[in-house]
């Protein structure tokens, strides 16, 4: 007889025991060490994204990329409630360990040691009111979901056709790579001109480049290491990035119409007339919305950095 799924942890009244939910989570792990049931990337979860991945079991939304979107779409709702200091003492307790034992934070052995330190946490920072879990949080979360269904794409300037010409034109080499003032049509811009040098347009013609080579260039120019190799996985990344941007990011106007030009097939030209339309593709982009945030065995590295 096999060995039984590994279920959600029990609600018990209307709250959430963190602790329980990581110790779910890390049964999950080890299954998958094990050559279990799971998904394989589990097992590179740091404590954070393990506790995570118990409150939500047996969902885990598909792949690392989508998982980590979830992950961090939940921590930044949270972070904006009374409950937050519940994750803050969590990540306290896992970095004490971490140091105390000389263990990366995503070592298997972390688990005993981090599960005894959080038994003597007060009973306060143990629980998480059921309107907080990620299931009702993340539900119809655009990390998940996409682009609003029927969005209107914005109506193309009167100098749009111009515009795109004068784009065209620009080869992106006047562009930082880095700084306060660079924008989202800045950041399009050196993208097109990185994928030019590499190759990874894969045509010469800008009418080719189609709406997903201007996400992609998108990507490379506002997230992207500068000297960094072109990833092989660089449409998966940029798809990711764009997705799992906060909803309330000035941003997210200008990454959605690229989606959704994906969605619909739009060419070039049509693609850019709608992104001139947008005041956005015009405004520095923030430091947060260039950072890469999409990958597992990350969120509590990330978390650690903001409170030192």
């Amino acid at each position: 007889m096999g060995r039984p799924a590994y279920r959600r942890p029990a609600l018990p009244g209307t709250s959430l025991d963190l602790h329980a939910a990581y110790g779910t989570g890390h049964a999950v792990r080890v299954r998958v060490r094990a050559g279990g049931d799971g998904p394989r990337w589990a097992d590179g979860l740091d404590p954070l994204e393990t506790l995570f991945l118990g409150t939500v079991w047996p969902e885990y939304y598909g792949d690392a990329f989508r998982f980590a979107n979830a992950c961090d779409t939940w921590l930044r709702v949270l972070g904006g409630t009374p409950h937050w200091p519940a994750i803050e003492s969590f990540v306290a307790d896992a970095l004490d360990v971490s140091r105390e034992f000389d263990l990366a934070v995503g070592s298997p052995q972390m688990y005993r040691p981090l599960r005894e330190r959080l038994a003597l946490a007060p009973a306060g920072l143990r629980r998480l009111p059921r309107d907080l879990l990620p299931r009702k949080i993340l539900r119809g979360a655009r990390c998940l979901t996409g682009p609003a269904p029927g969005l209107r794409l914005p109506g193309p300037p009167p100098d749009a056709a111009e515009r795109a010409e004068g784009f065209h034109a620009d080869d992106g080499g006047h562009v930082p790579a880095s700084g306060p003032g660079l924008t989202a049509l800045g950041g399009l811009t050196a993208g097109l001109r990185l994928l030019r040098i590499d190759g990874g347009l894969g045509v010469l013609s800008h009418p080719s480049y189609g709406s997903i080579g201007l996400l992609k260039a998108l990507y490379l120019g506002l997230v992207h290491p500068a000297g960094d190799k072109l990833p092989g996985d660089l449409v998966n990344r940029a798809l990711a990035w764009a997705l799992g941007l906060p909803a309330e990011s000035p941003l997210v106007r200008v990454v959605d119409v690229l989606l959704v030009s994906v969605e619909r097939g739009l060419e070039t030209e049509e693609t850019l007339w709608h992104l001139f339309g947008l005041p956005e593709l015009e405004l520095p982009v923030s430091a947060a919305d260039r950072e890469w945030r999409s990958s597992t065995g990350t969120a509590l590295r990330r978390l650690a950095q903001v409170r030192t």
